[in-house]
């Protein structure tokens, strides 16, 4: 609740799925947080369609700000600044009155495959990764320009301006032109790292007409205030001053401290990502790994992806425990702590069982959407213990991967840090990541390292806070530090290298080609894929 005579920073935090917004002390504790769905439309055009309102998402930022303001207490005039951060990677059209002429359609679209092997074949995935740092894999968003120029031809000429929701949020609530910071332009595959400006090579390539993108700037600037109308639409003081913070990985990082060479962090939610800082762009001559920029000005990470994280620990949850959820509701605690225990009392290798965890596609290393979960080594004797803790074993083999690459790359990583639902303090999963990874790992105190990212850009560029690394050290702060198994980590590089041959041995022989086309069969388009 909030304290008299307090100053605040606020942050908006838009997910894929939901809208948080977080008010902060000066001091990096929490005032009061509020949140509400923002549900995506799945399928509208066909199987693995997914596409958002632009106009509901805002509509939530607008009655998020209110109840944050109202339940809170807080007095919106004691607020210095807000940063806005969101999911990245999402292409939304506007008309000149910046309102949407059709939904939003964000990364997690599984349909614009056909634009993608268009742009491998006539851009050329070198071209792509020289430029941008990433391939051409349809997760970032090259492919939905070029799928708009295709196959929405009316939607692409009438557009003034294809932009991210973070665009479109800080132009309603009073910014004066449509803006895009370049930790968000990055991952849309547009970027010049090297320039940090729209690359004209690839807009040319695309056919995409670079008037239509909104004007690039750094994260955390000022670039315009709370205007009269968006006042009285979220509470906010008019003329409050307005940050774009950047994507949610970028901001995620910086809420876990992750501002010097040497410094990663994994935020494990539904996904899990692994990011790493680097200095100056790195590029992986394989293409397995990407690089974008950060949300400190100059600055960059690599980045490394599994689509399913926290996810599979929930879908376990779902299919394999309705009594312990049953009786967690009795006893009014979550659930996950008999599924904790579960793991506690299981060896490091889970019985022999081994989990890939690969159930809606695999990203990097691997970018294969064709790729499914696998358990492997099940036996008589397998029991539901051994399924609870392969899945966490997997997820963090999984990221191990990328950590791996990237040091072979040359890229310093000494420490690891902690967040996301899966993280919390005497959580099981953060031994065995420390053991996995073979680094020290710390457990951010913060649930909301996003917003806390972008509440720190906004302090910074208001002069509320003094400098990024002197409001790294006040607002982040760690509630366990975890050291490695040394021994356990040479078990788990073992079994990573049956992992990777698992996965190797079914593509190669074509099983996940087969797999898909034979469920196409039997179950037509939607190929019995509830994702889709």
């Amino acid at each position: 609740m909030a304290k008299k005579n307090q100053d605040y920073i606020a942050a908006i935090d838009i997910g894929t799925t939901n809208c948080k917004i977080v008010i902060f002390h000066l001091d990096g504790t929490i005032a009061f947080s509020a949140s509400h769905e923002t549900p995506n439309i799945y399928n509208r055009l066909g199987p693995g369609w997914v596409e958002q309102d632009a106009n509901l998402i805002w509509q939530m930022v607008c009655k998020t700000a209110k109840d944050a303001l109202n339940r809170g207490a807080i007095d919106p005039q004691k607020i210095k600044g807000i940063g806005v951060t969101s999911f990245r990677q999402t292409v939304l059209a506007v008309d000149e009155k910046s309102n949407p002429i059709r939904l939003a359609i964000p990364w997690c679209i599984k349909a614009t495959h056909r634009q993608a092997e268009w742009i491998k074949k006539n851009i050329g995935e070198e071209v792509i990764h020289r430029i941008a740092g990433v391939n051409t894999d349809p997760h970032w968003t090259m492919a939905t320009f070029r799928y708009l120029i295709d196959e929405e031809p009316e939607i692409y000429e009438k557009s003034y301006k294809l932009v991210g929701i973070q665009d479109f949020v800080l132009k309603k609530l009073g910014v004066e032109e449509f803006v895009e910071d370049y930790s968000q332009a990055s991952p849309i595959s547009l970027l010049d790292l090297r320039t940090l400006e729209w690359s004209k090579e690839i807009c040319d390539g695309l056919g995409l007409d670079m008037n239509k993108l909104p004007k690039v700037v750094r994260p955390g600037t000022v670039v315009g205030k709370i205007s009269a109308e968006a006042a009285l639409l979220t509470g906010f003081r008019a003329g409050t001053p307005l940050i774009p913070s950047g994507g949610d990985c970028q901001c995620s990082a910086i809420g876990c401290g992750v501002v010097s060479k040497g410094l990663g962090n994994v935020v494990i939610g539904t996904t899990a990502v692994g990011i790493i800082f680097v200095d100056e762009p790195v590029y992986d001559p394989n293409y397995q790994l990407v690089c974008h920029a950060h949300s400190i000005p100059d600055k960059f990470i690599v980045q490394h992806t599994v689509l399913t994280g926290g996810g599979a620990y929930r879908w376990f949850r779902d299919v394999f425990c309705e009594k312990d959820v049953e009786e967690s509701r009795k006893q009014n605690i979550s659930p996950y702590t008999f599924i904790n225990k579960y793991v506690e009392q299981t060896p490091l290798g889970s019985n022999g069982l081994l989990f890939l965890p690969h159930f809606v596609g695999a990203a990097s290393p691997y970018w294969n959407d064709k790729a499914r979960g696998v358990f492997f080594g099940a036996t008589q004797a397998t029991a539901k213990e051994d399924f609870a803790r392969s899945i966490i074993e997997g997820v963090c083999i999984e990221v191990a991967k990328g950590f791996s690459l990237a040091e072979k790359l040359g890229i310093d990583l000494e420490e690891v840090r902690l967040s996301g639902g899966v993280s919390q303090k005497g959580s099981p999963w953060n031994q065995i990541q420390a053991d996995v990874y073979g680094k020290p790992a710390l457990v951010n105190e913060s649930g909301d390292t996003t917003a806390l990212g972008a509440a720190i850009l906004a302090g910074v560029a208001v002069g509320a806070l003094d400098n990024m690394n002197s409001a790294v050290k006040k607002l982040v702060h760690f509630v366990e530090e975890v050291k490695p198994d040394m021994k356990n980590h040479e078990k788990y590089m073992e079994l990573l290298k049956i992992h990777s041959k698992i996965y190797e041995g079914l593509l190669k022989e074509g099983v996940y080609d087969l797999h898909f086309e034979t469920l196409e069969k039997f179950y037509g388009a939607n190929r019995g894929n509830k994702d889709n």
